[in-house]
């Protein structure tokens, strides 16, 4: 499956630092999203291994506000 992300979401995020992996990299590999926290970010349950700099803990939960990951989790459902 060719995961595709509008081109103003990927200028918007300007924090990535693994070469938007999560475009590229089968789809098992990224972040489970648990639901959302707010309008622009997710609760996650992070890859293993995952560095991210759009990764916050946020008390028990871990939040992702990647503008990039949120498009593909609403476009997609993963």
């Amino acid at each position: 499956m060719r995961i595709n992300v509008s081109k103003p979401v990927l200028t918007q995020t300007t924090l990535c630092q693994n070469e938007f992996a999560c475009l590229s990299s089968a789809l098992t590999r990224l972040c489970k999203v648990r639901g959302h926290l707010m309008k622009e970010a997710l609760i996650i349950d992070c890859a293993a291994g995952s560095l991210c700099n759009y990764q916050l803990s946020f008390g028990s939960w871990s939040v992702c506000s990647c503008p990039t990951r949120k498009e593909i989790y609403d476009r997609y459902t993963v």
